[in-house]
């Protein structure tokens, strides 16, 4: 890559120079990360996280330089992890990001402040462009997050609401940019959200099901709220109506409900079969999202 030119080839103000055919930007990036320069967030889920790495992993990967490829690789997986025990602390982190409808309105419609509106877009990582560069550089490890990830948010330009009695438009889903993708990637976002929406159907089946669910149990005589009350509530909130897109969210949220009033028996007993329903879930997105046929090796999930 970085062979001098001979003296016949082009030059500026009489400088030989090296003509790339990549992009200005990608090797700026690789030139700054080869010599330590490069700006790096350091904290998870910065909204410029993709963006920051992007050029230097394209070139890294493309000019064979495995180690700087494998330290940019690592800092993208801190983001997009393919454990789902790693994946629930970044979404623990994710969760403390994103005000609560309510409060948000009672804070900012009622007192504004000189920045009122809460924009989850400027505090993570664009999904789509995760997903493109994961198959560019054939990263397996990131795939698995990414893609739940994209198929969990809104296409840009659908996702803005408007508050009541406010002229202003405001979002907390995070917004992707499908103009990224393939024609081969959206169906594969339009095959998998169909399947994480019966695999959200089937979590919620076997939930009922359960015996810590079940009306038709003895109530448990600790608990301040039964389990199966936790269970009705959740199912009028706004994460039970987002379910069919975001199970993992959802079930998460259902986990902490029941964990603020249950018993520590009770607690303990649901969240294991939560976590297990999430756990099943997650081992199976390589396939609902048909990544296999990228010809991409997705290592599987042996940590829990």
């Amino acid at each position: 890559m970085l062979q001098l030119p001979n003296g016949g080839g082009p030059t500026v103000d009489g400088i030989p120079v090296v003509d790339f055919p990549d992009l200005w930007e990608d090797v700026r990036d690789f030139l700054r990360m080869m010599y330590g320069a490069l700006k790096i967030p350091p904290c998870r889920r910065a909204h410029n996280s993709v963006t920051a790495v992007a050029g230097a992993l394209r070139l890294a990967t493309k000019y064979d330089a495995p180690d700087m490829a494998q330290q940019l690789l690592y800092r993208l997986e801190y983001d997009y992890p393919n454990s789902f025990s790693t994946w629930t602390e970044v979404e623990d982190e994710r969760r403390l990001l994103e005000p609560r409808t309510a409060d948000w309105w009672d804070l900012n419609v009622k007192d504004p402040g000189p920045d009122p509106f809460f924009d989850i877009n400027h505090c993570t990582p664009e999904p789509a462009s995760a997903v493109r560069l994961a198959q560019d550089v054939r990263a397996g490890t990131l795939l698995r997050a990414a893609w739940y990830e994209l198929a969990r948010s809104y296409a840009q330009g659908s996702s803005l609401f408007k508050g009541p009695g406010s002229p202003f438009d405001w979002t907390d889903r995070r917004a992707a940019d499908l103009t990224l993708l393939e024609a081969g990637d959206l169906r594969r976002l339009l095959v998998g959200r169909e399947r994480l929406r019966d695999l959200a159907h089937n979590a919620m089946e076997a939930l009922r099901e359960h015996a810590r669910f079940s009306t038709e149990r003895s109530p448990c005589k600790n608990c301040q709220e039964q389990p199966e009350a936790s269970l009705k509530m959740f199912m009028s909130t706004e994460s039970y109506r987002d379910l069919a897109f975001d199970p993992l969210g959802g079930l998460l949220e259902l986990r902490r409900a029941v964990e603020q009033s249950a018993c520590d028996s009770c607690k303990y007993s649901v969240r294991t079969v939560i976590m297990d329903t999430c756990k099943e879930i997650w081992d199976t997105l390589v396939e609902a999202f048909e990544l296999q046929k990228l010809g991409i090796e997705v290592p599987d999930d042996s940590v829990f």
